[in-house]
């Protein structure tokens, strides 16, 4: 009678099919980054970045065959941090190789070292790769720093003053006034140089007061031109901004799913 060796009967890891591996990777991950919506209630940089990297290093060692599909892989490299080390947000700029970014800013946490305070600094010359802008900052000056100038393929903005109105004497221009693409909007008490022609087919709009020093004639406009519109929250508005003339802006909303309108003071 011979007696036989045990033959394996599941291949190594790293020998699976390219297509397997990636697909075990994406669904190891803690969530689409790509997918963040500003109408999510989540805060720019709540702890997600670092929790999605953490996970990514981990799935880099691995094996060798892991490290090279992930670092070979664009869309494992999403979004960049400032609450993480610069070393990943420039190793992100790398291998995400050109890939449309999302960048998420807040104000430097001493509790959470290393982190990127200097972002900025980075991902200006890259500002054509932005996808989507979040900043958390009780800073007015970071809000000018990162609005002033062009991003045109900005799609998605979030925009957070924590604490306070977020008053300011001479508001930022959004991207430079560059904001055709823009679909997703959610703004809490930051005020802007806002414009009735500013925002067009979108399809969030989430403007949450006070202190944005809007008008509801900007507001009637932003809708008029959004009939795609799916999400639409306005909150906390102070009484000047109630002094429309709606009939300048037939309004209609086939696509809306959510609608809340709370906390209005005005005429």
């Amino acid at each position: 009678m011979e007696i036989c060796p045990p033959v394996k009967s599941l291949l190594p890891i790293d020998w699976l099919p390219l297509e397997s591996i990636i697909e075990i990777l994406r669904i190891s991950l803690p969530f689409e980054v790509e997918d963040y919506s500003p109408y999510s209630g989540q805060s720019p940089n709540s702890g997600f970045a670092r929790s999605y990297f953490r996970r990514l290093w981990d799935l880099r060692r691995v094996c060798k065959t892991w490290l090279s599909v992930i670092d070979g892989t664009p869309s494992f490299w999403p979004a960049v941090s400032s609450q993480v080390p610069r070393q990943i947000n420039t190793t992100v700029l790398l291998r995400s190789s050109g890939r449309p970014l999302a960048v998420y800013y807040t104000d430097p946490d001493p509790s959470i070292k290393p982190n990127d305070p200097e972002l900025l600094e980075l991902m200006t010359p890259a500002r054509t790769s932005w996808k989507a802008l979040a900043i958390k900052s009780s800073e007015t000056m970071y809000f000018h720093n990162w609005l002033n100038a062009p991003a045109p393929n900005v799609e998605k903005i979030h925009l957070d003053h924590s604490y306070g109105p977020g008053i300011m004497a001479n508001p930022p221009v959004l991207l430079g006034g560059k904001t055709e693409n823009v679909r997703e909007v959610s703004i809490r008490r930051v005020a802007l140089r806002w414009s009735v022609d500013m925002f067009s087919s979108l399809r969030v709009l989430n403007l949450r007061g006070p202190g944005l020093g809007i008008e509801m004639d900007h507001i009637l406009s932003f809708l008029s031109q959004s009939p795609s519109l799916e999400i639409l929250c306005l909150t906390n508005f102070a009484d000047h901004a109630w002094t429309p003339d709606t009939t300048r802006h037939p309004i209609a909303l086939p696509q809306l799913q959510t609608l809340e309108i709370r906390a209005f003071t005005g005429r």
